[in-house]
């Protein structure tokens, strides 16, 4: 394999405060697999990015060089990500004024399909109901 590697994600509720659960066995054969699109790229029986458990933890692990950004992982799912939505599996949250947002814990960035990369070993969240995008300091909105 050209990538074997690991990062946390998780979506974070900021109306509730908490996250919420990413499903286990997106893109894995048998799991949650809606698009194909990048199969090539991932080992046999699997998405190049893909769950096993409910932890957050994603797998990156590709039989050829790219560059994954978080929005193939919702492909995968099957899930909506955008600058204005995000699909979580059991629902869609969409806000044209407070914006989804990412953030690493350094920096956030409003959701878009080449930002965020799969960095290694990186946390990434996405927020939703909170409105940070609202403050103008986020980038790329």
């Amino acid at each position: 394999m050209v990538f074997d590697w690991r990062f946390h994600f998780a979506i974070f509720d900021a109306s509730t405060g908490k996250n919420l659960t990413i499903p286990a066995d997106i893109g894995v054969a048998g799991g949650i697999w809606l698009n194909h699109t990048l199969d090539g790229f991932g080992p046999p029986g699997y998405a190049p990015l893909s769950t096993r458990d409910t932890s957050g933890t994603i797998y990156v692990q590709a039989v050829s060089p790219r560059l994954f950004v978080l929005s193939d992982f919702f492909s995968i799912w099957g899930q909506i990500y955008n600058k204005t939505c995000v699909g979580f599996g059991s629902g869609t949250y969409c806000d044209a004024v407070k914006l989804p947002v990412a953030s690493n814990g350094a920096n956030e960035y409003c959701l878009a399909y080449s930002v965020p990369p799969t960095d290694r070993d990186k946390d990434w969240v996405i927020i939703i109901n909170s409105g940070i995008a609202e403050t103008g300091t986020v980038k790329g909105c």
